[in-house]
């Protein structure tokens, strides 16, 4: 697969995944309860920013990890709108065909 093509792949398999996690829970569909959806929510929150306080530590305040940080890869705007339009037009496809499309 062309890189090119990788980012909105990944979309389109993040907007179909955040689709399905989304409809059961709306619908009932599911067994996990609001509590619970807001629990893996909020631990999602909590791990992000771990994850942003310890690239800050790395970057501001320990020389040594600021070189391995500065090799990895960054996503770049460009990328990020392709993952966006991936996922948008993937869940935008899949709901127009079960649900219709009614103005």
């Amino acid at each position: 697969m062309n890189i090119a093509y990788r980012p909105f792949s990944m979309g389109i398999l993040m907007g179909l995944m955040m689709l399905w996690i989304l409809h059961r829970q709306l619908t009932g569909g599911s067994d996990v309860t609001a509590a619970a959806a807001i629990a893996f929510i909020g631990a999602h929150v909590v791990f992000a920013l771990v994850l942003i306080g310890g690239g800050v530590f790395a970057t501001r305040l320990s020389p040594r990890t600021s070189a391995w940080i500065s090799r990895l890869h960054r996503p770049s705007a460009r990328q990020i709108v392709w993952i966006l339009c991936g996922a948008i037009l993937a869940v935008s496809l899949i709901h127009v065909t079960a649900h219709g499309l009614t103005l």
